[in-house]
């Protein structure tokens, strides 16, 4: 049930007309009454004298009221009805007088009569007592005094009640031009209270200065400044709409400038590398191949900057992404160091790893991680003439998550801290060196930065001029060890066949999910291992080609006798003829793939695999 709030019409009749009428009528009545009563009760008094009056003349006199007297006395007082004397017997004791009337008696009877005693006494004898002669009556109309009162009263309570309407007309007017905007402001607020929005242009008589309540101007003049913040937030959507329209417009613009850009000198870079070879090719003497050697090296130098460039590019429109999967990191800090082993070893230097931790599982972008610390080892190499690169790692384990801290020191040159400010600002270097590019992975210092905040990655760099360099890299990572996704597949026994190094990840990522995992590079052994060992799935990679992976099949499906193996092909591209053939000799499952498989998209295969395995 809602309760029913109070409309202005309630306030003014509730609040303002009934309370002013009931007081006035109430005072109207006590004037009345009490006007009423007085006049009665000095009528009553003075009749009371006039009665004194005549028993004493009577008494004085010792005869009766004549005629005369009375007729006078009713023509001199109208309100009198009758006077008379009554005479008593003798020796009758003078009665205890009680003429005090009783004030509802005076309001509402109609007759009050009046009787006082004629005493007679002796002036001779004082110890004579005092007798009764007889009584004089005089009996009061009342009626007619209530209608003398009336006649006198009617006159002054008709210009009261004028008054009294003349003052509520312009109460009544005072309170109209005090609650006029009330209705609108009843619709307004019922609207704020409802969280709609409210059109002011549909009240135009709502002004301000028109208002008669502070608090109403109050009001008006808030929902008046939020309709012009509500104009001028709208007009700034606008504008932005407009402006990011005028920006989107304008970076597609420079975005096609851009890819032309590259494109054009990536084909220059071609055709450069391409003139070269065929320099190469001929016999030139040892000036001019030093000459070719130079320009080679530049063309690298110039075609990487051009790489990193473009890839500032994604990563500043966003189209670079985190792209997590599992991953150890013993064997990729593993992998870095043994990249980088022989440059080391060319300059005399010793490349050390140090591990503070066992053999574990993160989760992370192993990808990014690998560039990141390939191009500090590759920086701390490139700046270091003597001595060694370090590069240490520890693991400390939170509830669900791990902070991995690498740790790469050299004793190189060293940096100044005004250029360690300077470090990650893009292509700067502190004294210019020669570029040798030790490695694909290697990248330059403000694109590491940026790889670095794409993956949450913090790094701090001290240096001592002379003395050499030490980066630390702290992330924070996810437990491999407590996801659920580890579990995927774990029971169960794959045996994959590939003939490519870079699918041996697959295997990895496999061995994660919980799997048990055989690698197979040659078909022989792998058909005498599936007959034998109690395989749930065979997994053929696209490095396999078509006739093998058929061939294979058919044999398997002819020599099995007791269980049936699980077959699955994963391919780049196949024709429709041949997949006929792949399904006539008994393969189960066809999966197409991307010649560059992603993190995201192995785990789409793996999910696939562990329906089909269920």
């Amino acid at each position: 049930m809602t309760r029913r709030s109070l409309t202005h019409k309630d306030l003014v009749r509730w609040f303002l007309i009934l309370p002013t009428q009931l007081v006035f009528v109430l005072c109207m009545l006590t004037f009345l009454v009490s006007d009423l009563y007085l006049t009665l009760h000095c009528e009553v008094r003075h009749i009371e004298r006039i009665n004194q009056l005549l028993a004493r003349d009577v008494a004085s006199s010792h005869a009766p009221l004549h005629q005369r007297q009375i007729e006078n006395l009713l023509q001199l007082f109208p309100e009198i009805e009758n006077a008379a004397f009554f005479a008593t017997p003798a020796n009758v004791a003078i009665p205890k007088s009680n003429n005090r009337a009783h004030p509802l008696a005076i309001l509402f009877n109609d007759y009050m009569s009046f009787n006082q005693p004629v005493v007679l006494s002796s002036s001779h004898d004082q110890t004579q007592a005092q007798q009764v002669y007889g009584y004089v009556n005089t009996t009061l109309n009342l009626t007619r005094i209530r209608q003398q009162w009336l006649h006198n009263i009617w006159l002054p309570c008709l210009v009261m009640l004028v008054l009294d309407g003349l003052l509520m007309w312009y109460i009544l007017r005072l309170a109209k031009r005090m609650t006029e905007h009330l209705p609108a402001i009843e619709k307004i607020s019922k609207q704020v209270l409802a969280d709609k929005p409210v059109d002011l242009s549909r009240y135009a008589s709502l002004q301000e200065d028109s208002s008669a309540l502070l608090i109403e101007r109050t009001l008006l003049h808030s929902l008046h400044r939020q309709a012009r913040l509500q104009a001028e937030l709208q007009q700034l959507k606008t504008d932005t709409q407009t402006l990011k329209q005028q920006q989107l417009a304008q970076m597609q613009q420079f975005s096609s400038f851009q890819n032309l850009l590259t494109h054009e000198f990536k084909n220059a870079i071609g055709h450069v590398n391409t003139g070269l070879e065929l320099l190469q090719s001929h016999y030139l003497t040892e000036e001019q191949q030093d000459a070719v050697n130079v320009i080679g090296m530049s063309i690298q130098t110039v075609d990487s900057k051009l790489d990193q460039i473009i890839q500032l590019i994604r990563i500043e429109r966003g189209q670079t992404g985190v792209d997590l999967a599992y991953f150890n990191p013993n064997q990729l800090l593993e992998e870095v160091i043994a990249n980088y082993q022989p440059f080391a070893e060319q300059k005399g230097l010793t490349l050390t790893l140090k591990t503070y931790h066992a053999d574990y599982r993160l989760e992370g972008d192993a990808g990014k991680i690998t560039t990141i610390v390939s191009s500090f080892v590759d920086n701390a190499i490139k700046f270091t003439e003597q001595g060694k690169v370090l590069v240490s790692s520890q693991l400390q384990h939170f509830e669900h998550r791990i902070r991995w801290t690498l740790q790469i020191q050299d004793t190189g040159v060293g940096i100044t801290q005004k250029h360690i400010d300077q470090l990650f600002d893009p292509f700067f270097e502190a004294e210019p060196a020669p570029i040798v590019l030790h490695h694909p992975y290697s990248n330059a210092l403000f694109l590491v930065k940026k790889l670095a905040d794409l993956i949450g990655a913090s790094i701090e760099v001290s240096s001592e001029l002379g003395q050499g360099t030490t980066v630390i890299v702290s992330m924070v990572l996810l437990d491999w060890q407590n996801r659920d996704e580890r579990k995927l597949l774990q029971g169960f026994q794959l045996a994959l066949w590939l003939s490519d190094h870079p699918y041996n990840l697959a295997a990895n990522y496999l061995i994660g999910l919980g799997a048990q995992v055989a690698v197979y590079e040659q078909p022989h052994n792998l058909l005498d291992q599936l007959l034998q060992q109690p395989f749930d799935a065979l997994l053929i990679c696209p490095s396999i080609d078509f006739e093998q992976a058929n061939a294979l099949l058919s044999q398997l499906r002819r020599q099995q006798t007791n269980r049936r193996i699980l077959v699955i092909y994963y391919y780049h591209k196949l024709t429709a003829r041949q997949i006929e053939l792949l399904q006539i000799n008994g393969i189960d499952h066809l999966q197409a793939i991307s010649t560059d498989v992603s993190n995201a998209e192995l785990r789409q295969l793996a999910q696939h695999l562990a329906s089909y395995l269920l």
